[in-house]
């Protein structure tokens, strides 16, 4: 089985009190029904802007559902909680 391959975005919606955040990460899976998969989950993080636990689970549930392998699913995971904790200094709302 061709393993899945992916890219990772993130998106702030700016509000009166605090920016709600998405990650939408696309995956796209050669040789199989599922050629692209687009999934997006609330994105929280910890004061070292790694992700939350619960945004890691809601992740893990959303690939597995799609029968992504369970070590793709943590590459994936991996990979989002690096992009994110280098992203968030540049999402932060100036003051």
């Amino acid at each position: 089985m061709t393993q899945p391959f992916w890219t990772i975005s993130d998106k702030a919606e700016p509000t009166s009190l605090s920016p709600k955040r998405t990650v939408t990460m696309k995956i796209k899976r050669p040789g199989t029904q599922q050629t692209k998969i687009i999934l997006s989950v609330a994105l929280k993080t910890m004061s070292n802007g790694h992700l939350t636990h619960d945004t890691a689970r809601a992740m893990e549930h959303k690939l597995g559902y799609h029968e992504i392998d369970f070590d793709s699913v943590m590459k994936i995971i991996e990979e989002t909680t690096d992009h994110v904790a280098h992203t968030i200094p540049r999402l932060a709302i100036p003051r």
